[in-house]
C-alpha cells in the first residue's frame, strides 16, 4: 500500500515538474516576442543586419546582391569581411512572401529563436537523469538573456546556436532514416552559417 502512495506522490511531482516546464517554455517564447516586438519598434539597426536587409531585399526583388551577383554563396560586405548566405536567403524569402518591413525581416531569428528553444527541452529532456534537471535547464535557457536578446536582431552568426541544437535533437531523437537526414542537413547549414 504505501508503494502505491509514493508512486502516486511520484506521478503528480513528475506532472507538476512538467507542467512547470511547459510554463518555463511558454514564458520564455512571450519573453522571446515581447523583446522582438519592442526592438522592431523603439530599437537600433545594426550595421551587419542593415547588409543582410539589403542584401535580402535585392536577392527578393532583382535576384542579385548589391553588388550584382547572381545568387552568391557568401555575401561581400562593405571594407572587408562578408556574410554567409542563411540569414539573407531565409530573409529574403520572407520579403518575398510577406513584402518588406523590419518586423518581416527580422520574423526568421524569431521563429528560429522559438524552435530551438523547444529543441533544447526536447534535448534536455532526452539527456538529463530525472524531469527536475530537465525543468532547470529548459528554465535557464527560456530565460536566458543572452538567447532572448538574441531573438530580435537577425544577424546571420544568430542562427548558428538555434540550428546546432535543433540539429541536436534529431541527433539525439535518432531512430530511423528520416532523423539522421534531419540532423545531417541541420548541422550541414550550421556550416555555412
Amino acid at each position: 500500500m504505501k508503494k502505491r502512495q509514493k508512486y502516486g506522490q511520484s506521478l503528480r511531482q513528475n506532472a507538476n515538474i512538467v507542467t512547470l516546464t511547459a510554463i518555463a517554455i511558454l514564458a520564455g517564447i512571450l519573453l522571446r516576442i515581447a523583446f522582438f516586438m519592442f526592438y522592431s519598434k523603439n530599437g537600433n539597426i545594426y550595421c551587419d543586419e542593415a547588409m543582410t536587409i539589403l542584401n535580402a531585399r535585392a536577392i527578393a526583388n532583382n535576384g542579385t546582391d548589391i553588388m550584382g551577383n547572381a545568387y552568391p554563396i557568401y555575401f561581400a560586405t562593405w571594407l572587408y569581411g562578408g556574410q554567409s548566405g542563411f540569414a539573407t536567403y531565409i530573409m529574403a524569402a520572407f520579403i518575398k512572401i510577406f513584402g518588406f518591413g523590419l518586423e518581416i525581416t527580422r520574423l526568421p531569428i524569431l521563429i528560429f529563436s522559438v524552435l530551438g528553444l523547444c529543441a533544447f527541452a526536447g534535448c534536455a529532456k532526452l539527456i538529463m537523469q530525472n524531469e527536475r534537471q530537465a525543468f532547470f535547464a529548459t528554465a535557464l535557457a527560456a530565460l536566458s538573456p543572452h538567447f532572448i536578446y538574441q531573438s530580435a536582431w537577425t544577424l546571420d552568426c544568430a542562427f548558428f546556436p538555434q540550428l546546432f541544437i535543433i540539429g541536436l535533437y534529431f541527433l539525439l531523437m535518432y531512430t530511423g532514416q528520416i532523423f539522421q537526414m534531419g540532423s545531417s542537413v541541420l548541422h550541414h547549414l550550421i556550416l555555412k552559417v
